[in-house]
């Protein structure tokens, strides 16, 4: 082998390629993102690199202009098997290595030996107890789920805590029926967005509050039937004003003198659910009227919850979401974008309080 043929398979050792097909689901060309130039046939590509085995070719994730693959294995690539007809497709696939061992890993580096559903190369992503800060991340296989088609990874990545939240709170906790009352606050933030788009599957009457006109004007496009604009006015007598006077449903992370308020909103067997207490946990509450109207005060945290719990989540989205994204029908919307170096900046927008939907840590 060349020297120059050991410095190609040294720099695609840890790098990604492109690889593209025909109709008949052969590989047409073989492309390298830092010698887009040099597009090689499959065979010129076997002869290049000195293959030993196969290239593997499986799954049916699409990029923009192709599949993104990593190529694994030492100085030579090894351990690979070339499948021509598993997928057609005009644009290409995934190339991935066999290899396994002990445990699924962020961006479906290695696959755990009890593993079945998913394979090295696989785009994934996962709701993980923490360790998100990082290169590489370790993930319970219950929580770990497959990119749905025609998003990102920098939209897959907002789909976790949001929708993982949104769910097992108004949905699976809050017991959120069709056409119910709800009032979400903070109905900018990406957990209020998901949460939004999820009432809306069950046409709800949706109430949120919000900061200023911009965020006003957003949950309007989204849909939402009453937008606040707590900065002018008092939620509570804007919501007992308006047509609809009570709510079925509160989702909170406010706390502090909201939890009288949204007792006070509730309809008879109403629920309040907090998830959060920016403005503190405590109040003087009257049982009387939690008595009276047989409400439900209740709360959740998803850190502290099983693998088993986070997995049945998981398969409701996965049923119930994700179909909705692939068709466009829920959407991921990104603030802003930031390189993990920049996570000091990251977080001072964060706490400024202006931001639209989710914040972003690209590595």
């Amino acid at each position: 082998m060349s020297k120059d043929n050991n410095k190609k398979i040294e720099d695609v050792k840890k790098t990604q390629f492109y690889v593209t097909r025909n109709d008949a689901g052969e590989i047409v060309k073989v492309f390298f993102p830092n010698e887009v130039k040099v597009g090689l046939t499959d065979s010129q590509f076997r002869s290049k690199m000195e293959i030993t085995g196969d290239l593997v070719v499986t799954g049916s994730v699409t990029t923009l202009g192709g599949v993104v693959g990593s190529v694994g294995g030492s100085n030579e690539i090894t351990n690979l098997t070339l499948v021509n007809n598993i997928i057609k497709s005009s644009v290409g696939e995934t190339a991935i290595t066999t290899s396994k061992t002990d445990v699924i890993t962020g961006g479906g580096i290695k696959v755990g030996n009890n593993v079945k559903n998913f394979l090295v190369g696989d785009k994934v992503g996962a709701l993980v107890n923490g360790g998100g800060y990082a290169e590489f991340c370790k993930a319970d296989k219950s929580s770990v789920f497959h990119v749905p088609k025609n998003i990102s990874f920098n939209e897959a990545a907002c789909i976790p805590e949001c929708f993982f939240t949104a769910w097992s709170n108004i949905v699976m906790r809050g017991k959120l029926k069709k056409k119910q009352k709800i009032l979400i606050h903070g109905g900018t933030s990406g957990v209020g967005i998901a949460s939004i788009q999820i009432a809306k599957l069950f046409n709800s009457y949706i109430v949120t509050t919000v900061g200023n006109k911009e965020k006003v004007s957003f949950c309007k496009k989204l849909g939402v039937d009453q937008t606040i604009n707590y900065n002018e006015s008092n939620f509570f007598e804007e919501i007992k004003n308006s047509k609809i006077s009570s709510v079925d449903l509160i989702l909170d992370f406010i706390g502090g003198d909201y939890i009288n308020k949204n007792i006070n909103l509730l309809n008879n067997d109403g629920k309040l659910i907090n998830i959060g207490f920016q403005n503190g946990s405590k109040a003087e509450i009257n049982l009387m009227k939690i008595m009276l109207k047989r409400l439900t005060i209740t709360g959740s945290t998803l850190r502290i919850r099983n693998n088993s719990f986070k997995g049945k989540i998981l398969n409701n989205l996965i049923k119930f979401v994700f179909p909705q994204i692939e068709k466009g029908k829920i959407k991921i919307f990104i603030d802003s974008i930031y390189k993990l170096d920049d996570v000091v900046k990251a977080h001072k927008r964060l706490d400024e309080g202006k931001h639209i939907g989710k914040i972003v840590l690209n590595i």
